[in-house]
């Protein structure tokens, strides 16, 4: 059997945190071809706010699941300028993940489960895609990706706290994390604690622009102009608006909150 260091064919996925017209962003492009010129690649702007690492776990989680097995993710995001800039690799299931040790694997997996390894950061000046992640890869790739052989563990990963929905009886009071390019507001609450505290009563989803109290399965389930939540991709509560834009036309940006309801 043809190893997967062997397999030249490789899917790497380079996730940014800023948009296409940055020269950063071609530039990135170009120094992944030329390390591994037979990739193949998937390139994902996304204008993130800088270090917002709460905001990084909600959209790691939206796609993490989606990807065919053994792809590479460089996550490709800033530090805040007072943090120390330190880097690892990671398994997530079938995946494999670069990125800063900022605290966004932690907020998105656990370190409990999935063992994070740190890359050797010996020539680090200022570009952690030439200098850390790629040499990181290459030797990822030279091990077969037996990760715990290649790196040494990190034991003490960089942890952060997500906001936590504020449960008083059976009203939650919850918290806009991230805003998506189309204004989509995704909150802090996930579907299995969703379904979890609604335990089959019915629901009202509430703030001064908006009521609702129905989940749909896609956007066009309602009219154009329609407010609606739902749980997409990574199963998180997300409140959208058919045609619009909902941190605009809805009051729902990143930090707002909305209270939800539970009753027989």
């Amino acid at each position: 059997m043809q190893s997967f260091a062997a397999n030249n064919n490789h899917l790497i996925h380079y996730w940014v945190d800023f948009g296409t017209e940055s020269i950063d962003f071609t530039l990135g492009q170009a120094k992944i071809y030329a390390a591994f010129p037979n990739a193949r690649m998937i390139v994902s702007p996304s204008k993130l706010k800088k270090g917002n690492i709460q905001a990084q776990s909600i959209y790691l989680k939206q796609f993490i699941d989606q990807f065919p097995p053994n792809t590479i993710h460089i996550c490709h995001l800033s530090f805040h300028s007072s943090q120390t800039k330190r880097f690892v690799i990671t398994q997530i299931n079938d995946q494999f993940l670069v990125g800063p040790d900022n605290g966004f694997f932690h907020l998105t997996i656990g370190n409990e489960l999935h063992k994070s390894f740190i890359l050797p950061v010996d020539k680090f000046k200022n570009n952690s895609l030439t200098e850390v992640y790629l040499p990181g890869i290459k030797m990822a790739m030279e091990g077969d990706f037996d990760l715990a052989n290649i790196f040494k563990e990190k034991t003490i990963m960089v942890k952060s706290n997500m906001i936590q929905p504020t449960i008083n009886g059976n009203t939650v009071r919850l918290t806009v994390l991230y805003n998506d390019n189309n204004g989509n507001a995704f909150f802090n609450l996930d579907k299995a604690n969703f379904e979890l505290l609604r335990n089959n009563r019915n629901f009202i989803l509430r703030n001064h622009t908006f009521k609702l109290n129905r989940i749909y399965d896609d956007y066009d389930d309602v009219p154009e102009g329609e407010a609606l939540c739902l749980f997409t991709y990574g199963n998180v509560l997300q409140v959208a608006q058919n045609a619009g834009n909902a941190a605009d036309l809805l009051g729902l940006n990143t930090d707002s909150f909305a209270i939800l309801e539970f009753f027989e």
